[in-house]
């Protein structure tokens, strides 16, 4: 359960750059948005993994 709070402020953070981008200089606001999207992709392949490691415990 901690590794998903942990995860979920992670989120909460990416949602802060990108509201800070939005306002950033030209040029750094794209490079801050590429970074959160591949932060949100490493974090949805973490969730995946989570999610079937807990599914393959039920199953034993």
């Amino acid at each position: 359960m901690k590794e998903l709070d942990a995860i979920s402020e992670i989120y909460k953070a990416i949602s802060a750059v990108r509201f800070c981008a939005t306002n950033a200089p030209l040029g750094m606001g794209d490079i801050l948005f590429d970074q959160c999207e591949r932060l949100e992709v490493a974090l949805t392949a973490i969730e995946q993994q989570e999610a079937a490691s807990l599914a393959q415990e039920k199953r034993r």
